[in-house]
């Protein structure tokens, strides 16, 4: 697709102060991409075709660290 990536979009949110929870979803597996999301903050990284019950469980987790992070 054209325009900024996924990891474009982490990388100028984080450059900017903004914390919101990210999940990446992605159709391609880049292993460099994925470790640099994740060290960006992702709460999670899938890959499609995805299952219901791993996307639950990420925006679950991603939720989770949004509520710890609000609480501090």
């Amino acid at each position: 697709m054209p325009g900024p990536t996924g990891l474009d979009i982490q990388e100028r949110l984080r450059a900017d102060g903004i914390r919101v929870p990210v999940v990446i979803i992605t159709a391609r597996d880049d292993l460099e991409v994925r470790r640099r999301c994740l060290k960006l903050g992702a709460a999670g990284y899938l890959r499609k075709p995805l299952d219901g019950a791993d996307l639950l469980n990420v925006i679950n987790a991603a939720l989770e660290i949004s509520d710890e992070s609000a609480s501090h």
